[in-house]
């Protein structure tokens, strides 16, 4: 079964095209570690087989079970039909075609093969000995890559292959992808080893741009807490909490960016200083709240001079511990997924159980 979803996902994101590497595709899929995806959940009884599965990539896998909301069962389903019925928009063997009267009657006696990386599909186009690169390469533009480009436009979830221009497509050698073919070469001068297999420089091109646009949704937020040297111990505390579920990462619970609740604390200062730091992915549902707890208590935490660095998407902030207040907890921020909005509190307070907060109530400092 899995064999048959790789074949029909072309070993790519079916959700957004997304390029997913040997080791992703070869890890166990008991665990759902290979990232196949149940459309009907299997929390909710849906079933193991090839009709309720789908192959994504862990970015996109992780999104989809973070917005449940943005990726209905129905979208997920047409995403996947939509990927596979790719294959049947273009024949996988073309014979050249001109408007050029002095080309219509060459006789193709040549086989070329040509991949499309992009998007792993594979071409064969008989032509003529005697055409140049530069009307093989326009023949591929009008023929393959500019009906596959317009095809991802149709998608449920558009990918950054939309976004590719098919000016004049440039060929090279997908052995030499560097040496990009004459343009006047004629085909009967291209050596066999180069005519192997040709790939067109604007493919290239979006194969970067998937990988750019897969790390760029993978890029975990960031929190960073540094003070001096007393209090020795400040605590970064960071909850989620929707309609659903409370998640807390704390020195207790480091969290994972595995699954819920999404965020990890990679350290634990006890000596001053710092930092500590909490990355998180991809935004969840509800809202988030940032808090820092003077653990040690040696001195109070208004006036110590502690900073907390934010970066969550485009918004980059420094928040600095208030100069008055009483108590051993400063509430920095909240921040509601919905709206993407920051909610500056930074305020210190007495009393504050994290694990006692209602779900989607009002926090006590409010």
């Amino acid at each position: 079964m899995v064999r048959e979803l790789r074949i029909a996902a072309r070993d790519r994101c079916c959700l957004r095209g997304h390029l997913i590497n040997e080791d992703e595709l070869n890890d166990a899929v008991e665990s759902d570690t290979l990232h196949l995806h149940h459309l009907i959940r299997f929390s909710d009884d849906g079933p193991n087989t090839e009709e309720n599965l789908m192959l994504v990539c862990p970015s996109c896998h992780a999104r989809i079970h973070e917005r449940p909301d943005l990726y209905p069962l129905n979208l997920l389903q047409e995403a996947k039909r939509h990927w596979a019925r790719m294959v049947d928009l273009i024949p996988r063997e073309l014979t050249f075609e001109t408007d050029d009267e002095e080309l219509q009657y060459c006789r193709p006696n040549l086989v070329i093969p040509f991949s499309v990386e992009s998007f792993n599909l594979h071409f064969t186009i008989q032509a003529p000995s005697n055409i140049t690169v530069r009307e093989l390469g326009s023949f591929i533009g009008n023929w393959i890559l500019r009906p596959l480009t317009f095809y991802t436009r149709t998608a449920p979830y558009p990918s950054i292959l939309t976004k590719a221009h098919v000016g004049r497509v440039s060929l090279a050698a997908k052995a030499k992808p560097d040496i990009i073919l004459s343009a006047n070469l004629h085909l009967k001068d291209i050596s066999e080893i180069e005519a192997h297999e040709l790939i067109a420089l604007v493919d290239l091109r979006m194969v970067q741009a998937l990988m750019a646009n897969r790390e760029e949704s993978a890029v975990t937020q960031t929190i960073t807490l540094r003070w001096g040297a007393v209090p020795r111990d400040l605590d970064l505390h960071f909850l989620h909490f929707s309609s659903l579920e409370v998640g807390h990462v704390y020195y207790r619970d480091m969290g994972t960016l595995d699954h819920f609740p999404w965020a990890k604390l990679n350290n634990d200062i006890q000596v001053g200083f710092g930092p500590e730091m909490l990355s998180f992915g991809l935004n969840a549902q509800g809202k988030y709240c940032l808090a820092v707890h003077n653990y040690s208590g040696e001195v109070p935490l208004a006036g110590c001079g502690a900073t907390v660095d934010v970066a969550i998407g485009n918004i980059t902030k420094t928040f600095f511990c208030p100069d008055h207040g009483e108590g051993l907890w400063w509430i920095v921020l909240e921040f509601d997924v919905e709206s993407h909005q920051m909610i500056e509190v930074n305020k210190i307070i007495e009393t504050f159980d994290p694990n006692t907060l209602p779900i989607l109530g009002r926090l006590p400092y409010t």
